[in-house]
């Protein structure tokens, strides 16, 4: 054993380096020490108060021209107000933002459709003759119309992946049997 780790030593092995780091050289004939138990993490009490606090009342009355003062602990919705700020409050606010920014990107997206369709009619009637303007515009609002109940009636389904058992339509995985 010994002229192992020698040979793996001078062969440029770290792992007998190691070894020798640890009093495994050569002539040492001390038994490796048994692994020592990791001891688990404390339990985190999610209900105790946390030590956290935002700008006082006098702060805030000075004005903010900054805007450092804005979305500070103060300005967490405690499901408590006699009791103090706890994680699960900021568990709480953390899963209520994201449905707040998922539900404000759907209707930014959906202006954007709606703004692109006007965009799309006035395009369509500047290349199109005077006498036919007036058609050209309804038909364009009429087809958008169309298209939002098509929707309603059988698009809306395929986001989710309620309107087949393919794998790839919609992001739900399908009910199994």
């Amino acid at each position: 054993m010994l002229h192992m780790v020698e040979t793996m030593f001078v062969g440029g092995d770290r792992s007998a380096a190691r070894m020798w780091s640890t009093g495994l050289g050569p002539g040492s004939t001390a038994a490796p020490s048994a692994p020592v138990a990791a001891t688990a993490p404390p339990p985190i009490a999610v209900d105790a108060p946390l030590n956290v606090s935002g700008p006082s009342a006098e702060d805030l009355a000075a004005g903010d021209p900054s805007g450092t003062k804005t979305g500070t602990a103060n300005d967490v919705v405690h499901a408590d107000p006699a009791k103090p700020l706890t994680l699960i409050d900021l568990v709480n606010q953390a899963g209520q933002n994201r449905i707040a920014i998922n539900f404000v990107w759907t209707l930014v997206t959906g202006f954007l459709v709606m703004f692109m369709q006007a965009g799309f009619a006035i395009v369509e009637t500047g290349l199109c003759r005077a006498k036919n303007a007036n058609h050209t515009m309804m038909m364009n609002f009429m087809v958008y119309g169309f298209g939002l109940f098509a929707y309603w009636v059988c698009g809306i389904r395929h986001p989710d992946g309620r309107s087949c058992r393919h794998r790839n339509v919609g992001w739900r995985q399908p009910p199994q049997p």
